[in-house]
């Protein structure tokens, strides 16, 4: 603990001496000490009232959680961020008939409005009836430079260059990469495999500033279709 968090919990402790016991009502009804109250959408409908009901000061803190009824649109606020689904030959994946079992190519392309360098982090959803097989590194793409300074073309080389990333991860779940964004823009891509048959919602890709998260760009949302074999 530093010096100054260790002022400031004897500043909050000697608040609580002289403000005396804490005493708040909900809906007129005593609410115990450190209890947590919780209310679903039918409680909200009709007022909540809570009351102050001891002689100092208290303070509240609000959580609101839930899930969007729509995805969120394309948006861009210093960060550019575009998601494209390719077949493993380079050419476009019919995303209304994706066969269970096939490999994709998932890329993540974008540019910062900026010169700046920017310490970005990148979110991929995954729909769920796909599954990451691997992640594609620099060697995979366009133009890898060798120790002899020989330019070599990786598997992928019709993806272009592919970016260098600090970190990535494949989960269960999501796409992971922590990158840095500068000048002419990044490149991420990769592979991903059909396992599940069904209609599933493709979630936008997103990218933010880690350190200024009012910077970041947001891809569109569609749909996917894997059909089975």
């Amino acid at each position: 603990m530093t010096q100054e968090q260790s002022q400031l919990l004897l500043a909050a402790n000697a608040l609580l001496r002289t403000a005396g016991p804490v005493a708040v009502s909900v809906n007129g009804q005593p609410a115990g000490p450190m209890t947590p109250f919780e209310a679903v959408v039918s409680q909200l409908q009709r007022p909540i009232t809570f009351r102050n009901d001891g002689q100092g000061a208290v303070w509240r803190s609000l959580t609101l959680s839930g899930a969007p009824r729509s995805a969120p649109p394309e948006s861009s606020n210093g960060l550019s961020i575009s998601k494209r689904i390719f077949r493993l030959d380079g050419t476009l994946a019919d995303l209304d008939s994706i066969r269970q079992g096939d490999r994709v190519v998932v890329s993540l392309t974008g540019a910062p409005e900026g010169q700046r360098l920017y310490p970005a982090a990148l979110i991929d959803l995954l729909p769920a009836g796909l599954e990451i097989e691997s992640i594609l590194s620099p060697s995979d793409g366009a133009g890898i430079e060798q120790w002899d300074g020989r330019r070599v073309d990786g598997p992928f080389a019709w993806l272009g260059r592919i970016s260098s990333t600090r970190i990535t991860e494949k989960r269960d779940d999501r796409f992971v990469a922590a990158l840095d964004v500068q000048g002419q823009g990044y490149t991420i891509a990769y592979v991903a495999r059909a396992v599940t048959p069904g209609v599933y919602t493709l979630p936008g890709a997103a990218i933010e500033d880690m350190y200024k998260p009012g910077v970041y760009g947001r891809s569109a949302a569609g749909r996917v279709r894997v059909v089975g074999r």
